[in-house]
């Protein structure tokens, strides 16, 4: 079962390579691109070589596993013991609080679910 599953998983979802393929053709922004050109002054750590619309893996790996992505909005994933700390600590996701649907998603909730299956 389990097997079978993966395997319809990876029909369903693209390779990285094809996703990010299909990305750089679209001529879209990778997002550091994206903000210089709406003037936010981000640290820009890119090869200049690659341009304004080649998506690093990293990227499209990041975006798949990130609930923000699916247009909800997560609080809480991190605390301090104290005001007076600097150091933050993580929460456990069942602590987590999630409102859905606050901002239009960029990825359709069947790939999220698909892509978190492969990854466990």
């Amino acid at each position: 079962m389990k097997n079978r599953a993966k395997q319809r998983a990876n029909r369903k979802l693209k390779s990285k390579e094809e996703m990010l393929d299909k990305r750089n053709g679209c001529r879209v922004m990778n997002p550091t691109a994206h903000a210089k050109a709406n003037g936010v002054n981000i640290p820009d750590n890119r090869d200049y070589s690659s341009g304004d619309y080649t998506w690093a893996d990293s990227t499209i790996s990041h975006m798949l596993t990130r609930q923000e992505y699916l247009g909800h909005t997560v609080n809480f994933k991190t605390y301090r013991k104290s005001y007076k700390q600097k150091k933050q600590l993580y929460n456990d996701p069942s602590e987590w609080q999630i409102f859905e649907n606050t901002h239009p998603a960029i990825i359709d909730q069947e790939t999220f679910d698909i892509v978190q299956r492969i990854r466990d």
